[in-house]
């Protein structure tokens, strides 16, 4: 009978964390709306905080370039498309 409850504590503390670890946060800055008119030759910079990025929306114009900028520890993987 402990065995049984030791596994389902066990069980829901895993569940417990995986839902706690992946949850999202608002703690997010205010970013809003970027447009690409940046002229320091970097580009145009996206912050990524967490799961989520930090404006709402960027607008670039072809050619332009962006660059991602993870402000925390979190790994992010970047791909194209959905």
């Amino acid at each position: 009978m402990i065995k049984k409850l030791l596994v389902v504590f066990f069980v829901l503390s895993t569940i417990a964390f995986a839902i706690t670890a992946c949850g999202s946060s608002d703690s997010r800055s205010s970013g809003g709306t970027q447009t690409g008119s940046d002229t320091s030759g970097r580009g145009t910079e996206v912050h990524m905080k967490g799961a989520h990025f930090v404006q709402t929306s960027v607008t670039i114009q072809k050619g332009e370039s962006i660059t991602l900028v993870a402000d925390d520890s979190m790994p992010n993987i970047i791909a194209n498309g959905t």
